[in-house]
């Protein structure tokens, strides 16, 4: 049996992940619709507090020095590389220039739809209409090294390299569309955040069974990038403990989140030399219990329905929803202040004031058996 503060830490971990999934859920319309927020950004480059580092390496720049030659004819990969790595940088004012170009290209193809036009008009727009295309197109070759740069991040999670790159285009493409050159902000600063926002969602939705939220991804990847450093510097795997010493959590949270990152295993999975058995057939049923199992824990059963009569009912029904305790899932605070009309502070000083009576000698001494 788990002891109470390994539970708490572990609800307080999915309440996050809840957090984490609201906000993730709210991007499209919070974030991504909300411009001014991004296009605002200094040039360290900073989102709403998270720095987005800017690739310098040239390594990771250079497409074309890397892709140049000895190219097999069925690499795709390394002939979009060579392709991609020989359009030219562009310069903020070049930058300025396409988005200009863009927009009178939108505004001219609004004006051939909806209006009367004689034959030297009508071939002025199309000349402006087209100019724009070439300007979008332009603007999105020009930035697809930085798609490859972001999307090289992400390899080994789950996808293909090549699926990374499609996911990271569809962000390019995006950005693209919304971006306003009368901000005066770096197109790759604007963009960056776009193309990591659809790689990570594409990476979660395809290269994961369980989905998890961009937010809780980025913490994953954290952890892991810090667990690879720690290793190199100690020459051996290090312990949940030494990376949740510095990534600043409680170690039990680290295990929790690698937990996460952990890919599901198929039950009907072939295994042995001949593959006639199937993985499902080693895994141990935990949910049966030998008949001592189940003797004690009716009597620990009843022992927790007569501490949790001494509590008030609304404290007693907290504590069953919070933990379980009523052989349905644990809740969490925002489920349980949905179902109570109560808010999730309110439940969690509920629920410490019920904890608070049932930490007493008294009821520690009936449960002292089962611990």
């Amino acid at each position: 049996m788990k002891d109470l503060r390994t539970r708490e830490l572990e609800l307080e971990l999915e309440d996050e992940v809840v957090d984490a999934e609201e906000r993730d859920d709210d991007d499209d319309d919070a974030l991504m619709d909300d411009e001014a927020d991004i296009f605002e950004l200094d040039e360290n480059l900073v989102i709403s507090g998270e720095e987005i580092e800017e690739e310098e390496d040239e390594d990771e720049y250079d497409l074309a020095a890397s892709s140049s030659s000895g190219i097999p004819a069925h690499d795709t990969i390394g002939l979009y590389f060579k392709e991609m790595g020989s359009e030219p940088l562009l310069t903020q004012d070049e930058e300025v220039e396409l988005g200009r170009a863009m927009v009178e290209g939108v505004e001219a193809r609004q004006r051939l739809a909806a209006s009367d036009l004689d034959a030297d008009q009508r071939e002025a727009l199309e000349r402006i209409a087209e100019q724009g295309r070439e300007a979008r197109l332009r603007l999105v070759r020009a930035n697809a090294r930085l798609v490859v740069s972001i999307a090289k991040r992400y390899r080994g999670l789950g996808m293909p390299f090549s699926d990374l790159i499609q996911a990271g285009n569809m962000g390019l493409l995006k950005a693209v569309d919304k971006f306003d050159y009368q901000r005066g902000v770096k197109f790759g600063t604007y963009a960056t955040w776009w193309i990591r926002q659809s790689v990570v969602r594409s990476l979660n939705e395809q290269g994961r069974v369980i989905r998890l939220s961009v937010h809780m991804s980025d913490r994953l990847r954290q952890l892991h990038k810090v667990s690879q450093q720690l290793e190199q510097s100690l020459g051996c795997q290090p312990t949940p403990e030494q990376v949740a010493e510095a990534v600043q959590l409680h170690p039990d949270q680290v295990r929790r989140l690698f937990q996460l990152s952990q890919q599901p295993l198929s039950l009907d999975l072939p295994v042995g030399e001949d593959e006639e058995s199937e993985f499902g057939e080693f895994v141990e049923d935990t949910d049966v219990l030998l008949p001592d199992e189940y003797a004690e824990a009716q009597m620990l059963a009843e022992s927790l329905a007569s501490m949790l009569a001494e509590l008030t009912p609304r404290e007693a029904r907290v504590l069953r929803m919070r933990y379980g305790l009523d052989g349905n899932e644990p809740h969490t605070l925002k489920d349980m202040g949905d179902k109570l009309g109560l808010s999730r502070e309110r439940i969690r000083q509920i629920e410490q004031e019920a904890l608070r009576k049932l930490r007493h000698p008294r009821h520690a001494r009936s449960l002292r058996h089962y611990l």
